[in-house]
């Protein structure tokens, strides 16, 4: 659990650019922590079946009304906080991010919209609906520029830790589907350059667990929904049944997070109780 904490903590940028999407297509070689590649001849990819979902864009010219469709795979979901709110330091909702993630645009003026039908640009509208993956990543974005120079963004996010978050409302049907928050990154620092991470983690409904370097704290639910949460691991309340042949657990992020930490260490060729703790605070 701690070498994935760890690398979780110092390394989250690289890991959901580029060690998750790697495991979509490259499994662990055979002999590099002694899995046999036949435990990585999946069917349906663990990592696929887990954290990927999909956007679906849909364009409307103004004046035809015909549409076109597409449709881009995601592992993590990016959020903005709005930029009045970014600016000031205040409050925001996390449904305010997503509704301004998933809010309707207008291709107007130098963003106009080619349309094949009428063969020439025109105004247009742009919608955007979820397809969600049993576990969705959401990555507050928390950098805004300010005098050509990076600021971070220090408005609070309010996130629901204790009751569910309904993101069936963004999907196409708009039926029901309801996500509890798992775990937790936070980034202590009032600026992006400087600070480090914590990752917090559920053990059961009420019980909480802060990983900060090598320090383990028990935290309650309201010091959860009090931190500066920059991303955010929500998993459906209903388990797919896809994902029994995988047996992953659902009882805590603490488990499921020991055995994310196996499949990492053998992918990366690493031994877990080779690493030791690092700190890197300025």
């Amino acid at each position: 659990v701690l070498f994935l904490l760890e690398t979780l903590q110092e390394e989250m940028s690289q890991f959901l650019r580029s060690y998750l999407p790697q495991l979509l297509t490259e499994p662990p070689m055979a002999g590099r922590g002694g899995l046999p590649t036949a435990h990585f001849e999946w069917d349906v990819n663990p990592i696929t079946a887990v954290f990927q979902g999909f956007q679906e864009y849909t364009t409307t010219c103004s004046s035809c009304e015909s549409q076109t469709h597409r449709r881009e795979p995601f592992l993590t979901l990016r959020v903005q906080v709005p930029e009045e709110i970014g600016a000031s330091g205040g409050s925001v909702a996390l449904k305010t991010c997503l509704d301004h993630a998933t809010r309707t645009e207008v291709l107007d003026n130098d963003s106009k919209y080619f349309c094949s039908t009428c063969m020439r640009y025109t105004v247009a509208t742009r919608s955007c609906s979820l397809e969600l993956p049993p576990v969705v990543v959401l990555q507050v974005n928390r950098i805004r520029f300010a005098n050509s120079r990076q600021a971070k963004i220090r408005a609070h996010v309010e996130f629901p830790v204790t009751r569910p978050l309904n993101l069936g409302r963004y999907s196409a049907s708009q039926a029901p589907q309801h996500y509890s928050l798992v775990a937790a990154i936070v980034h202590h620092g009032r600026a992006v350059s400087m600070g480090h991470y914590s990752v917090l983690a559920r053990y059961s409904t009420r019980s909480w667990f802060e990983f900060d370097d090598d320090k383990v704290t028990q935290r309650s639910p309201e010091y959860v929904a009090a931190s500066q949460g920059y991303v955010l691991f929500y998993q459906a309340s209903a388990r797919p049944s896809h994902l029994d042949p995988f047996h992953l657990s659902t009882h805590s992020a603490v488990d499921g997070a020991n055995e994310l930490a196996q499949l990492a260490a053998r992918y990366r060729g690493m031994v877990p109780e080779a690493r030791g703790g690092r700190k890197r605070r300025r």
